[in-house]
């Protein structure tokens, strides 16, 4: 398998946005902005990674996986572009921990 920042580079095409508004605190910006950012991957659509590791991340990430898609929400910034690279960044990790073999 590739490296997996590798991977993460070239499946970044595939993956969708979701903006939401943050829950919380945060005064009156939480009540404004979409801040929450929700990753969306449909991993099994996805031409850069075999049958096999697709079975993986449905076995082991059935808490980000519905369906074919993973579901990855983030919150923690005030920016939404923070909020992206979080995410990614969580993905990243989700799948280090799922395709160890």
């Amino acid at each position: 398998m590739k490296s997996l920042t590798e991977l993460i580079e070239k499946i970044k095409s595939e993956f969708d946005y979701e903006t939401s508004r943050s829950s919380g605190k945060g005064g009156q910006h939480v009540n404004k902005t979409e801040s929450r950012v929700t990753l969306v991957w449909n991993f099994m659509a996805s031409n850069e990674i075999g049958q096999e590791d697709k079975q993986l991340i449905q076995l082991k990430c059935k808490s980000y996986v519905s369906g074919d898609v993973i579901r990855i929400s983030t919150e923690e910034n005030r920016s939404q572009v923070k909020n992206k690279k979080l995410s990614i960044y969580k993905l990243k990790k989700i799948l280090e921990d799922s395709l160890k073999k």
